[in-house]
Order: C-alpha cells, then sequence, then structure tokens
C-alpha cells in the first residue's frame, strides 16, 4: 500500500459515517453523496481500491439490503439521487456493486400477524439498496430476522445454534438457531423461511406456532479483519419470531449451508445461567434477544 492510502481511504470513510450519523442510520441525499465521494476517490486512485478490498472482505459479492429507519421502515430515495445514481452506474458499473436499483411492491406488513408474500412498506416506484459490505463499513441501518424455536414435545427446553468454527463473527458461539439478513425487497417473513431453509434445512411447515415477538436495534463495532486496524459498524433492525418446531422435524434437520456446527437442546434456566456466566461464549443475536424470549413465555 502506498504512503497515505490508508489515511486517504479512512478520511472519506470518516466523512460517510458522519453522514450516517447525521442522517440517523438512514440512506438520504447526504449519505449517498458521501458513498458516492468514496467511490469516485477509489476510481481517481485504484490504490484505495485495492485498501477497500482488503477492509471490506465482502466487496463484490452480490447481496444487497434495503436500509431502514429507526422503527424499520425503508425510505424511498428522491428522483434527484436516482437520476444520480443511474448517471455514475452508466459512465462507471462498477458503482452497481456498491448501490442497487430495486422495484418496491407498495404491499404492506401487517401490525400483528404473519403477513404472508408481504412486501416491506414501501411507496413508490424504486429503492436503492445497499451493498452488505457498505452497510457494515458505513453503519447503515439494515434489516435482520432472528427465530427462537422450541423443542417440539419437551416444554420449557429450546433449541440453540452452535456457530461454525469458520464464521468470522462468534465462530464455535451459542446463538439463536436460525438468523440472517433480509436480502433485497423480500419482507421479513420471507427472509426468515429463507434462512430456515439454508441454515437448517426446514422449511415454514416444519414449524409450529409462528408468532412475532417484536423488533430492536442493534450496533455493534468490530475489527474488519485480523490484518487492518478498522472495524466495520454494523447496525441491524432485527425481528424475532418464536416457534415450535414439529414433532419429526428434528430428525430433518440438515445445516446446508456450513454456517452451523450443531444444533443442542438447552432448558431455558440453564440458558440463562450460560449468558450470565460465560457471556463470551454467547453470540449478540441470543443475548440481545433473549429478555424478548422471555417477556413471551
Amino acid at each position: 500500500m502506498a504512503p497515505g492510502n490508508g489515511t486517504a481511504l479512512a478520511e472519506y470513510i470518516r466523512r460517510l459515517r458522519a453522514a450516517v450519523q447525521r442522517a440517523a442510520g438512514a440512506l438520504d441525499g447526504d449519505v449517498y453523496q458521501a458513498a458516492k465521494a468514496l467511490f469516485m476517490a477509489c476510481l481517481a486512485r485504484r490504490a484505495l481500491f485495492d485498501e477497500l478490498r482488503r477492509l471490506a472482505p465482502q466487496y463484490g459479492k452480490p447481496e444487497f439490503l434495503l436500509p431502514v429507519d429507526g422503527s424499520g421502515v425503508p425510505l424511498v430515495p428522491t428522483d434527484a439521487v436516482l437520476q444520480d445514481f443511474r448517471l455514475i452506474v452508466a459512465a462507471n458499473p462498477e458503482f452497481a456493486l456498491w448501490l442497487q436499483e430495486a422495484g418496491a411492491r407498495a404491499a404492506g406488513v401487517p401490525a400483528s400477524g404473519i403477513g404472508r408474500g408481504a412486501a416491506p412498506p414501501v411507496s413508490g416506484d424504486a429503492a436503492l439498496l445497499v451493498a452488505r459490505w457498505l452497510c457494515a463499513l458505513s453503519g447503515l441501518r439494515h434489516r435482520t430476522v432472528e427465530l427462537f424455536i422450541d423443542h417440539p414435545q419437551a416444554r420449557g427446553y429450546t433449541l440453540i445454534q452452535v456457530r461454525s468454527p469458520a464464521k468470522l463473527e462468534y465462530p464455535g458461539s451459542f446463538d439463536l438457531p436460525c438468523a440472517g439478513h433480509v436480502v433485497g425487497m423480500a419482507s421479513v417473513e420471507e427472509g426468515l423461511f429463507q434462512e430456515l431453509a439454508e441454515e437448517l434445512g426446514l422449511r415454514e411447515a416444519d414449524l409450529a406456532g409462528l408468532r412475532r415477538l417484536g423488533a430492536y436495534e442493534h450496533a455493534e463495532s468490530r475489527a474488519a479483519n485480523s490484518d487492518s486496524p478498522g472495524a466495520t459498524l454494523d447496525v441491524e433492525y432485527r425481528t424475532l419470531f418464536r416457534a415450535r418446531l414439529q414433532p419429526g422435524a428434528l430428525e430433518r434437520i440438515r445445516f446446508a449451508d456450513g454456517e452451523v456446527a450443531a444444533i443442542a437442546v438447552f432448558a431455558v434456566d440453564d440458558l440463562q445461567a450460560v449468558l450470565r456466566d460465560t457471556p463470551a461464549r454467547v453470540a449478540s443475536g441470543l443475548s440481545a434477544s433473549l429478555a424478548l424470549y422471555l417477556a413471551a413465555e
């Protein structure tokens, strides 16, 4: 890396995060302009792109997230932002690895119950999705989904995931049995069933009594990788669900994507003791959501 590249990149990232902070974690015109300024700086000095890829190892991965406000509601970009984005992508297609335009369906998710196939409550004709790596780099708030799955027969017992030792975040730790990002314009329910299939090889029909427990925001900063002093700032708007596994479904669990190492069965009281006595063994999804789960008992 040439001298000064890291300093220049850090300054553009600082400006982007400052714009996100002023916008309370959501995507607005100032945030868009700061992201574009970072991109244009990287175009002008390709060495900055190399440093950016080291800082964001997922750069180029086609996973785009819908940024939301503090209530989980997506914000529709202005016509000026959309027009500018289209011009930049036409001239520099690599900007499509940062942001992506998506059509917005005008259906809303019901306030209660499960809105099957419902789109997020976006109005207007288009939305701007943000690459997952850019959300983590900037602190843009985005949607995730979590699911507690109770044992099919044993009351007071729940299933807990042991994360794969190969995971970058919380390797080998205890976590919710199913959780992940809501990708693109999918509803949280669609995201939930996608994660259920990918992580555990299960289907919606394998769950009984599925219900939404609530939603909350969680922000976490961590080192981007072992070679970089930089840090990611992951700000998630998490929607939490709970269900009971159908009889016979336990035997159908398959770790489809390699992100889960094992499924353990915990008595709820013992789970609280693990969190109290050995918190370092518990991933943030489980530790942050357990109170909502217990309140629903």
